[in-house]
């Protein structure tokens, strides 16, 4: 059961863990603008603020001059979860860290300071009531909390008490406890079961709230967990003060949402931020077709809550640029693919495959830096003809023109689909050489760098073919999606139809090699009528996945969710694509698509979802949004006919899990073309042109989230709107992890870190015998070699239940060494060795500037203290082992000795003690004498490695500040020379 209030935060909400630093008994508590949630094991407390007695706090601390005497109101409100058993059976997991740390110094007691304290925005209450945990988490600036019912437990054990607040109302589904300060929401609970809901409602009894399942008829499955919802994580305008259309988005590991369009500066600019790869508009050229639009292209990226841009650029030349999709690579780095009319397009000239314009719309393919203020790598693609525009008989959709698609693999290799007119377009190893006529698809593996194609093939026949989407299977096998209208599209295999179909287009999905580009298989899709691929994914299995549009009839299969002859399909074959296992359309209306596809996924848990959009805008088919199903919670239960539809269907199609519209209500909200994206957990990430008006100013009617970067729509007329949908439909447990270092030298540590967000227990073993269950472990490996360690990660309550994972360590052989020196205290020089076994040639550092090789080192040394290291590095794996250790030298190598002017026994501990280096009493006799200036004797030793501390033989009381003299007679062991003598004076000062 799913429900969640709102807090007045202004960016993502943490809560701290309490590892000691506060005496309340809370589990963690989290500081929000107006107040504070605290965390217990049997509840939560919300503490509010009066919001008009803030500014008084903050002036109060800024200013001192000002009156203080103010008062500050607020109000707790404590929700205890009754009948709970706190003490004895609840446990407590911290879940999705932050990346930085916070510090306590509370008070005069040290058990109080705690450091090191990592956020987290999940907290995991298990066994709150027998089998049902309690989850509480945030989104942005919201909370919100499931109660999952575990296999065994009942739902009706819940019971949330409310005491403090003025009055408990239920409002419209909703809880509303009533206070002085303001009211406190908890929203209408939702109940699922995978893909299945189940009515629900809070049942108030005073001031104690449960649930109600409202549907008697419709029972829940006890043996399989309960989850008792669908967030729009933010929607958010560009910003953007010129025309802006939007066209594509997509997302990376943190959640941010990147969006790009494009943008006409006439009337205003669009929010370039200082730094961005490109702050200057270059799309001064005239209008072209297909857009008629002076335009760069506009890319800005999102925080994950879409609270702030990150950042904000232009991309182009003196002419006109389009984004057809947008990627990310392994390092989070953008990739960008569209196409071009401009000779000067801003890539590294040096690298490109490609340095130049080839006339007509040309591909280009760049790379941008995570934060944006580089391009890391470029290039052109194309022949003499228009490239990547899809113009021909199978532009059906209005902005049609702009379909493709770009993904990257774990080795940074860049794979796009798209199309081209040109004959002299670049084909390099692949399995279609040579260009077959009218429009043809085209598929194109670069390097990551993008200086090299690894291979391109056409994928065409005689007519018009376009390839839209792409999608690399975990066997890394290169599935390619698209519409043809050839009879003689290149086929191999058994397929599942390797006939033309018939009618104006067929729709084909072809199976290559990755590596080569040579076709494995290949199918024609679809009816005797229209029919088009717009999107391939895959599932956990490798089966594989269309979606797209028809005019034709599709058999569908028994048992899927759906209505018969209508004229959007989801279908799934093998991945040898030579059967079909299922297939099913939706929609309302038949002999014509109403919805627009733009971006499609299978989930892990093998949910299906679909974005796609219905609009009476520009030219081509004239889509809707009307009569389209929508489930009880949905987002948006009504439509103008103008808006987005998002679906989700269960495992095998065969239900309905949540379908809702979004848009606004007053304009033909759409997009331009090109992709956007879900990620593996189903949220969608996607790019609109929204809000644009029948003449100038634009409107304001597309949804924004409150704190969005931009909540209004500022621009001429279009803006580039995005929204990032969360569907929350279920989870399942990923046991990925990564090891940093993945290859580390004898016996340094290796760290591992598991990105997996749900997951009840963690077992790690190390491929040595040894295991762990922490979250996050290290391990010291006692031997060199290779070795495999496996995360099994488990959870009863996901829909895959447990997930494994290996991944292959390295420990690489250290050469294993140890330092002999020998010091002689008569003469200056010390002899090094070092011993061991794979030390290369040992590099040494002698301490006195002096560096050096080899395995036997004999050097003189002036008197002083200093230290020796020495390294030796493996000749084969380059690990390194080192020894270091300090020496001093007392004899002087050049027969002098070194004695001070001046020194000062204050004790600071630093020349407090006269000292004559030089001499040793193993190797020299000698005397030191001490006068002051009435030539009296106050000092005297025949030990020169004691010292003179400024007293009477070193006992007495402390002499005063002046100049002091001292002899030191060196008696010669040597027959042939004399004795020394050496004088001089010494200024004492205290």
């Amino acid at each position: 059961m799913h429900s969640g209030f709102a807090l007045k935060a202004q960016q993502q909400l943490y809560f701290s863990p309490n590892a000691g630093q506060w005496d309340e008994p809370i589990v963690a508590k989290s500081i929000f603008k107006g107040g504070a949630i605290f965390i217990r094991k049997n509840g939560f407390r919300i503490k509010m603020l009066e919001s008009a007695d803030l500014p008084n706090i903050h002036k109060a601390f800024h200013y001192r001059g000002i009156d203080t005497a103010f008062v500050i109101h607020g109000h707790t409100i404590d929700v205890a979860f009754q009948n709970s058993d706190a003490d004895n059976q609840i446990s407590v997991a911290f879940e999705e860290e932050a990346q930085w740390y916070e510090n306590y110094f509370l008070g005069d007691d040290p058990k109080r300071w705690k450091s090191e304290i990592y956020p987290v925005k999940k907290i995991r209450l298990r066994n709150i009531y027998p089998h049902i945990d309690f989850i509480i988490y945030t989104k942005g600036e919201e909370v919100e909390f499931d109660w999952v019912v575990q296999p065994g437990g009942n739902p009706e054990d819940i019971r949330m008490q409310f005491t403090g607040q003025d009055s408990l109302v239920q409002n419209q589904g909703n809880i509303q406890a009533i206070s002085s300060v303001g009211i406190f929401t908890i929203k209408k609970p939702i109940a699922k079961q995978f893909s299945e809901e189940f009515p629900c409602e809070f049942l108030k009894v005073g001031n104690q709230i449960g649930f109600h399942f409202t549907n008697t008829e419709k029972v829940w499955d006890k043996s399989i967990p309960l989850t008792i919802d669908p967030v729009l994580v933010f929607s958010t305008y560009s910003g953007s003060r010129g025309d802006n259309f939007g066209f594509t988005a997509t997302y990376d590991t943190a959640g941010c949402l990147y969006a790009g369009g494009i943008v006409d500066i006439a009337q205003g600019t669009y929010p370039v931020t200082p730094g961005a790869f490109q702050t200057i508009y270059g799309g001064r050229g005239p209008a072209a077709a297909p857009v008629f639009l002076p335009c760069d292209v506009s890319i800005s990226k999102y925080k994950p809550d879409g609270s702030a841009l990150i950042y904000a650029t232009y991309l182009g030349g003196k002419s006109n640029e389009y984004p057809h999709s947008l990627g990310l690579d392994e390092k989070n780095n953008l990739l960008v693919f569209g196409t071009t009319l401009s000779n000067n397009f801003p890539i590294p000239k040096n690298t490109a495959v490609d340095s130049g314009w080839n006339g007509g719309h040309d591909i280009y393919v760049v790379k941008l830096s995570a934060n944006g203020t580089s391009m890391l790598a470029g290039t052109y693609l194309g022949g003499t003809q228009n490239d990547g525009i899809n113009n021909g008989t199978l532009h059906f959709n209005y902005a049609d023109d702009f379909r493709g698609d770009i993904i990257s693999d774990g080795n940074g290799n860049i794979y796009v689909a798209t199309c081209t007119r040109s004959p002299a377009f670049p084909s390099v190893n692949g399995m279609q050489p040579v260009f077959a006529g009218g429009l043809d698809g085209v598929a194109i593996c670069l390097n990551k760098d993008l200086s090299q194609i690894i291979w391109s093939t056409f994928l065409g026949g005689s007519n018009d073919d376009a390839a839209y989407s792409l999608k690399l299977d975990d066997s890394l096998n290169l599935f390619v999606g698209g519409g043809t209208s050839s009879s003689n599209f290149p086929m191999a295999g058994n397929g599942l139809n390797n006939t033309y179909l018939g009618g104006n287009s067929d729709g084909w999905v072809t199976k290559l090699s990755n590596d080569s580009g040579k076709l494995k298989s290949s199918t024609f899709y679809g009816t005797n009528a229209y029919d088009q691929i717009y999107f391939v994914d895959y599932d956990i299995k490798n089966q594989i996945y269309v979606t797209g549009q028809t005019e034709g009839q599709v058999n569908r299969t028994a048992g899927t969710y759906g209505k018969n002859n209508t004229t959007q399909f989801i279908g799934r074959l093998n991945n040898a694509l030579d059967s079909e296992e299922f297939v099913t359309t939706f929609g309302y209306r038949s002999g014509a698509p109403e919805l627009s596809p733009c971006a499609f996924l299978v989930d892990k848990c093998y949910n299906i979802y679909f974005s796609g959009w219905g609009s009476s805008v520009g030219v081509g088919n004239a889509g809707t949004s009307a009569n389209l199903e929508v489930s009880s919670n949905a987002f948006q239960k009504t439509t103008d006919d103008n808006d987005f539809y998002l679906l989700v269907l269960g495992k095998d199609a065969k239900s309905l899990i949540y379908a809702t519209y979004f848009g606004g209500d007053s304009s033909e909200d759409h997009v331009d073309g090109g992709t956007s994206r879900f990620d593996k957990r189903g949220v969608i990430y996607q790019s609109v042109c929204s809000s644009c008006p029948p003449a100038p100013p634009g409107l304001n009617d597309f949804p924004t989230t409150p704190g969005a970067a931009f909540p209004v729509n500022v621009s001429y007329r279009c803006s580039n709107a995005s929204f990032k949908f969360d569907f929350n439909i279920t989870y399942a447990v990923e046991a990925k992890f990564i090891a940093e270092p993945q290859k580390v030298c004898y016996p340094d540590t290796i760290f591992f870190y598991q990105s997996n967000t749900f997951g009840k227990t963690f077992k790690w073993t190390f491929g040595d015998g040894d295991s762990s269950n922490q979250v996050n472990p290290y391990h010291i490996y006692a031997e060199d070699g290779k070795y495999t360690v496996r995360l099994v990660v488990t959870d009863s309550g996901s829909c895959n239940v447990t997930d494994t994972f290996d991944l292959e360590v390295e420990v690489l052989t250290s050469p294993q060494i140890e330092l002999q020196m020998k010091l002689d205290h008569c003469s200056s020089y010390v002899d090094f060795e070092v011993t061991g076994e794979n030390m290369g040639n040992p590099e040494w550092d002698l301490g006195d500037g002096t560096k050096t090789s080899g395995t036997k080192v004999r050097h003189s040394y002036f008197p002083g203290n200093y230290s020796v290291k020495v390294i030796a590095t493996h000749p084969v794996s380059g690990c390194k082992d080192s020894i270091e250790k300090p020496f001093l030298i007392n004899k002087d190598s050049s027969n002098e000795i070194y004695l001070a002017n001046v020194f000062t026994p204050d004790g600071d501990t630093k020349n407090d003690c006269y000292r004559v280096y030089g001499l040793s009493k193993e190797c020299d006799e000698s005397t030191l004498k001490i006068f002051n200036r009435w030539g009296e004797r106050i000092y005297y030793s025949d030990d020169l490695t004691q010292c003179w501390n400024g007293k009477v033989e070193n006992i007495g009381v402390d002499l005063p500040e002046g100049v002091y003299f001292y002899q030191i007679h060196i008696k010669s062991k040597d027959g042939e020379k004399k004795d020394k003598y050496i004088s001089g004076s010494v200024t004492l000062i205290r």
